[in-house]
């Protein structure tokens, strides 16, 4: 069984990464503080979560696409993770 990959960031490099990672048959969670790009990839066939935290919790592998370090840090350490 494929592993469950998740993506916390879907800006311009993770949202076409996380598609490209459905296509090849992997599932999907994901988490972004835009909804609407959040929405898009329901769309494509990811599960959405509530939160960074959320997707460590359903996933094998995490792909963090923030746009720089402190972002990282608050997606991966912060309170609202």
């Amino acid at each position: 069984m494929k592993e469950k990959i998740g993506f916390i960031g879907l800006g311009a490099m993770g949202l076409p990464m996380s598609k490209n990672v459905i296509r090849k048959g992997y599932s999907v969670t994901a988490y972004d503080i835009a909804q609407e790009r959040l929405a898009d990839l329901v769309t494509f066939g990811a599960t959405p979560a509530g939160s960074a935290k959320e997707v460590g919790e359903r996933s094998d592998i995490v792909i963090t696409m923030v746009p720089s370090s402190p972002h990282a840090r608050e997606a991966i350490l912060g309170k609202k993770a």
